[in-house]
C-alpha cells in the first residue's frame, strides 16, 4: 500500500473513532480557543456624550459555533462600570453597542462572552478606564427666518428654537437686528424701516452662563406699487339635479400691472365662495384663475358669490354670479351592484349573492328583490341560495330606493355536476428534535397523505386543508394550504418541562379531520 493511501486510510479511522454512537459528526466541535478584545471610542467624554464599544471575538481553532438548531454562536453582556449593561445573542465576530454615562467619575467596562456550542467563555476588560467629566458645554445658536428677502416695513419671523444645549438647556435668547434695535426670546417679528442688507445675530445663553452666536443676513426692498384687480364669477351650469356637481371659476385681472407678489412670498390672494346655501370654500392662491366645485343637497333657488382680497394692499373684490342656480328635486334613479362569492359552483353549494356595493345618489335604497334564474326568489341585502341542478343560470338584483326609483343588474353563474368523491387522508407529525434546550428553535413538520387520490378541491376556490400546530405551551400556529405534501412550522419554547406538540388537519371539502401529536422535553439550559 502507498504512504498516500496509508495516510488516508489513518484519517478515516481517526473520524470513526471521533464520532458518537449515532454515526454523525454534527456533535463535533471541541474548544475553538476564543479571544475577546474589548475597545472603546473615546475613553475621556463628558456626561451624556457617547461612546461606542466594540467587543472582538477570535477564533483560534477551526470548529463548528453554529447551532444545528439555528441558535445565535454567541451570547454577550456588556457591563459599563455604571450598573448598566446590555446583553444579547449573535452570529458576527464583531459587536458593537453604544452607551453614555449620567454622572461624572471614573468607570471601569468589560464584556463577557459565551460560545454557545462549546460553552466557553471570555470575560475582558477595557484595558484603560472611562473618565467622564462633569463641565458645561457650550449651547449652540440656530437662526431660522420666515424670509431672506423682505419688503419694507413687513414683519418678518425670527425663530431660535432649533438652537439647543448639549447638557442643559437655554436660558436666554437675545436678538441683534442689524438696524440698531434688539429683542428677546425664542421666537420674535420684527419690520425694517429702511431699504438695505442687515446681518441679524442670535446669542444664546444656557443654565451655566456659557454663550454661543449665529448670525444670518437679510435683505430689505422698497414696497412694490400695488395692483388694481377685477373679479369676474361664472359657473359651469344654473340649472341642476340635487346632488349634481356645479364648477364655480372665479377670474382675476390685473388692470395695471402693479406687483401683487409679496416678498416673503406669501400668496397672492385670499378668496372666499359663498354658494347661497349657508355653505363656503376659502383658501389662498398665486393664479389668477381660481376653480372650485360644489353640489346642492335641496331643491330650490340660490345666488353664489365670490369674495377675492389682494395680500399685498389690503382691497377686496366682491362679486355676485349674474344669474341664480336653480337645483331641481327631481330623484334619481339608485344603482344596482352583484357581487358573487364564485361565478361557479357545485350542486347543492351554498353561494353568497352581496348587493352591498349597490347605491343611491341622492337618497337611500329601500328594497333589495333577488331572481335566482331557478323559480326561486330572496329579500335582502346579501343572501344564500343553491341550487339542486346543474346548469347556467342568469341571476338579477332589483334594487328600489326611498323614492320609488328602481335599477337592476344580471349576472351569469354556472352550476356544475355532483360533488366528487372526498378524498380520504392521513396526517403524521414529526419534530426536528424531542429534547431541546430553552429558547432553542424546533422545527415542526406535518405530512399529509391523500390516500385515495379523490378530488378535495371546493368549487369556490378555498384551500383544500386548514392546518393548527398546538405546541403545548398555549401557542399555536394555524393556516392554509392546498395540496397534500409537507407543511414545515418552527417554534421556541421559553420555559422548561414537557410538551405535547399537535397537529390538526381538516379536509374543507368533506369537514372530516386528522391530527397527530410528538412529545417534546425541554431542558433548561443553566
Amino acid at each position: 500500500m502507498s504512504s498516500k493511501k496509508q495516510k488516508i486510510m489513518g484519517l478515516i479511522i481517526v473520524l470513526m473513532m471521533m464520532l458518537p454512537a449515532t454515526g454523525t459528526l454534527a456533535s463535533l466541535g471541541s474548544s475553538s480557543g476564543m479571544k475577546v478584545t474589548l475597545s472603546a471610542s473615546k475613553t475621556n467624554v463628558y456626561v451624556y456624550e457617547k461612546i461606542v464599544f466594540t467587543a472582538k471575538i477570535e477564533k483560534n481553532g477551526g470548529s463548528v459555533t453554529s447551532l444545528a438548531s439555528h441558535q445565535y454562536k454567541y451570547y454577550y453582556r456588556f457591563d459599563f462600570g455604571d450598573r448598566r449593561y446590555v446583553t444579547g445573542y449573535t452570529d458576527d465576530d464583531e459587536i458593537k453597542v453604544t452607551h453614555s454615562y449620567s454622572y461624572s467619575g471614573t468607570y471601569n467596562a468589560k464584556v463577557y462572552v459565551k460560545d454557545q456550542q462549546t460553552g466557553e467563555e471570555e470575560e475582558t476588560w477595557l484595558s484603560s478606564a472611562i473618565t467622564v467629566q462633569g463641565g458645561n458645554k457650550a449651547p449652540v445658536a440656530k437662526i431660522k427666518t420666515s424670509s431672506n428677502t423682505a419688503k419694507t416695513g413687513e414683519n418678518i419671523r425670527f425663530d431660535g428654537s432649533s438652537s439647543y444645549d448639549p447638557d442643559g438647556y437655554i436660558k436666554t435668547y437675545i436678538w441683534s437686528f442689524g438696524d440698531g434695535r434688539m429683542g428677546n426670546g425664542k421666537i420674535v417679528t420684527h419690520s425694517y424701516n429702511s431699504p438695505g442688507r442687515y446681518t441679524i445675530k442670535l446669542t444664546v445663553t444656557d443654565n451655566k452662563g456659557k454663550k454661543d452666536t449665529e448670525t444670518k443676513t437679510i435683505t430689505v426692498n422698497n414696497q412694490p406699487t400695488p395692483s388694481e384687480f377685477t373679479v369676474s364669477l361664472s359657473a359651469s351650469k344654473t340649472t341642476v339635479d340635487i346632488g349634481e356637481k356645479i364648477v364655480f371659476t372665479a377670474k382675476i385681472q390685473n388692470n395695471n400691472g402693479g406687483v401683487t407678489t409679496l416678498a416673503s412670498h406669501q400668496y397672492k390672494y385670499y378668496y372666499r365662495f359663498d354658494f347661497g346655501d349657508n355653505k363656503n370654500i376659502a383658501g389662498y392662491t398665486d393664479d389668477d384663475e381660481i376653480k372650485v366645485t360644489h353640489s346642492y343637497s335641496n331643491g330650490g333657488t340660490y345666488h353664489a358669490k365670490v369674495y377675492v382680497k389682494d395680500q399685498q394692499t389690503g382691497k377686496y373684490k366682491e362679486t355676485w354670479l349674474s344669474s341664480s342656480i336653480t337645483v331641481q328635486g327631481g330623484n334619481k334613479a339608485p344603482v344596482a351592484r352583484i357581487k358573487l362569492s364564485s361565478p361557479t359552483a357545485k350542486v347543492g353549494e351554498n353561494i353568497r349573492f352581496d348587493g352591498s356595493q349597490s347605491y343611491d345618489p341622492d337618497g337611500y335604497i329601500k328594497t333589495f328583490i333577488w331572481v335566482f334564474g331557478d323559480g326561486k326568489k330572496s329579500n335582502g341585502r346579501i343572501v344564500n341560495h343553491a341550487y339542486s341542478t346543474p346548469g347556467k343560470y342568469y341571476v338579477k338584483l332589483t334594487v328600489v330606493d326611498n323614492k320609488g326609483g328602481r335599477d337592476t343588474e344580471t349576472k351569469t353563474l354556472v352550476i356544475n355536476g355532483d360533488e366528487p368523491i372526498p378524498a380520504s387522508f392521513s396526517v403524521s407529525l414529526s419534530a426536528s428534535k424531542t429534547v431541546a434546550d430553552v429558547n432553542e428553535k424546533i422545527v415542526f413538520t406535518a405530512k399529509i397523505e391523500n390516500d385515495n387520490g379523490g378530488v378535495t378541491t371546493l368549487a369556490s376556490h378555498q384551500y383544500k386543508y386548514y392546518y393548527r400546530f398546538d405546541f403545548g405551551d398555549n401557542k399555536h400556529v394555524v393556516g392554509y394550504v392546498d395540496d397534500a405534501g409537507v407543511v414545515k412550522v418552527s417554534h421556541v419554547y421559553s420555559i422548561s418541562g414537557k410538551y405535547n406538540a399537535k397537529v390538526t388537519v381538516t379536509e374543507r371539502a368533506t369537514g372530516s379531520s386528522k391530527n397527530d401529536v410528538v412529545a417534546v422535553n425541554v431542558k433548561g439550559n443553566g
